[in-house]
C-alpha cells in the first residue's frame, strides 16, 4: 500500500481525474462529494507539507521511493486510479509514514502531545472543535487542533 499524492504522468492526471477515480472506488452513492473534492485537491499539498521535505525541516520527511539516477520520487498504480499517483516506501508504507510523523510531532515546538490520557468529550464551538475534555477530573484541554 501507499498514500495518495498527484501523478506526474505528462499532465495526464488533475484532481477531477482523481475525484473520478476515488468515486468510482468507492461508490458513486458511498463518497460524499465535498469530502472526495478536497482529498483530491487539497491532499497533494497536504502530503507535501507534512511527509515531504520542507524549508524548514520540521515535519516528517518520508523516505518515499526515489528513481536512483533523478532522485524524483517514484509513483505507482494502485487498485481504481487511473494513473499512478501512489507514494510508497518497500511495503511498509504506513508503517515509515506512522513513525517519522510520530517523531516530527515530538519535536515540534508548538505541539502538546497527552499520552495514556482518555477523551470524554470534545468541545466544540461554531462547529469547530477547540479542545478536548478528559476523565482526569474533567480536565479540559484548550486547542487550535485536535488529532485523535
Amino acid at each position: 500500500g501507499g498514500i495518495i499524492y498527484k501523478g506526474h504522468s505528462q499532465g495526464k492526471d488533475s484532481p477531477s481525474l482523481l475525484s473520478e477515480d476515488i468515486h468510482r472506488a468507492g461508490g458513486e452513492d458511498l463518497c460524499h462529494t465535498p469530502a472526495v473534492v478536497k482529498v483530491a485537491t487539497e491532499g497533494p499539498s497536504r502530503v507535501e507539507q507534512l511527509l515531504l521535505d520542507n524549508k524548514e525541516g520540521i515535519f516528517a520527511n518520508v523516505p518515499f521511493e526515489r528513481d536512483e539516477s533523478t532522485g524524483e520520487l517514484k509513483l505507482t498504480l494502485e487498485a481504481s486510479h487511473s494513473a499512478p499517483r501512489i507514494l510508497y516506501y518497500a511495503d511498509h508504507t504506513g508503517q515509515k509514514i506512522t513513525q517519522h510523523l510520530a517523531e516530527a510531532v515530538a519535536r515540534h515546538p508548538l505541539i502538546e502531545t497527552l499520552t495514556d490520557t482518555i477523551v470524554t468529550d470534545l468541545v466544540v464551538e461554531n462547529d469547530m472543535c477547540v479542545g478536548v475534555e478528559t476523565l482526569e477530573r474533567g480536565r479540559l484541554v484548550a486547542s487550535r487542533g485536535v488529532v485523535l
